[in-house]
């Protein structure tokens, strides 16, 4: 199957980036830097996206599920839906210091 929210690299779409090297960095990157920790120790990990890999992509779509297809078409809605679904579906607990005995 083939996914596509968003074409970067077509002249026509919402979301293109002229400059390719911009483009490269900001699409098709497949790592980064993560920071952890708090302003007392912290510490950068490397994180792999991993983006093109189907399970990813079916989680994505998945996560779409309850958006307007209408809205989809704003790709800042689209980002600020994945992370609340990511977080509402995915990523639930606590999270930071204090006692765990909640969740």
């Amino acid at each position: 199957p083939v996914v596509v929210l968003a074409n970067a690299a077509a002249a026509a779409d919402a979301t293109y980036m002229p400059d390719a090297e911009a483009r490269g960095e900001y699409v098709d990157a497949t790592d980064a830097v993560v920071y952890r920790g708090d302003p007392d120790g912290y510490r950068g990990y490397t994180h792999t996206y991993n983006q093109q890999e189907w399970n990813k992509v079916h989680v994505a779509a998945r996560a779409l599920r309850r958006m307007p297809v209408a809205d989809r078409a704003d790709m800042a809605l689209v980002s600020r839906h994945l992370t609340f679904a990511i977080n509402a579906d995915v990523c639930y607990g606590k999270w930071g210091r204090g006692a765990y005995t909640t969740g």
